[in-house]
């Protein structure tokens, strides 16, 4: 089903964020050094990093560190000692979360209320299985709009091939 058509169509069938979300989650841990952690975003060339712990079924996420997050601090300290500090130091604790059953445009509506980018998703044990980002969203309907510009474009020319041929 398209995106752009089920956020766009009263009626249509729902998107889920579990639907919807990208199941490759880059995670860290409270502990996890500050240096590397902003090492792991710039060599997964992403800007967040889920923190979570780790439980008997899975990880659950506990907050979410971004590359922001980290200059902030840096920028905030008189002489920060980076070397010293912990992912658990920086992170943001207040976590938003979306459901995996939760109709996508709840959580859309949801990350603009909150001013967020991007928000974890869980199961109903609390259990991280991906993440939604607004790039991920903007992208996915960047490329269906491609698409559609295409069908309208084959069709236009095929109108027009049409009106070009000489009766007779």
């Amino acid at each position: 089903m398209s995106l752009l058509l089920a956020l766009t169509t009263e009626g249509t069938a729902m998107v889920t964020a579990g639907e919807f979300c990208n199941r490759t989650v880059f995670i860290v841990r409270p502990a996890d050094s500050l240096i590397g952690a902003a090492k792991r975003m710039r060599d997964e060339h992403v800007g967040s990093l889920v923190v979570v712990e780790d439980v008997d079924r899975g990880r659950r996420p506990i907050g979410m560190i971004t590359d922001r997050d980290i200059l902030v601090h840096m920028l905030g300290e008189e002489r920060p000692k980076v070397e010293t500090l912990s992912v658990g130091d920086v992170m943001s604790k207040e976590l938003i979360r979306a459901w995996e059953e939760e109709p996508l445009l709840d959580v859309l509506k949801r990350m603009r209320s909150y001013g967020i980018r991007r928000v974890p998703v869980v199961d109903t044990e609390d259990l991280l299985v991906g993440l939604i980002s607004f790039d991920d969203l903007v992208e996915q309907i960047a490329d269906e709009m491609h698409d559609l510009a295409a069908v309208l474009g084959r069709e236009r020319r095929r109108e027009t091939q049409g009106r070009a041929q000489p009766h007779g």
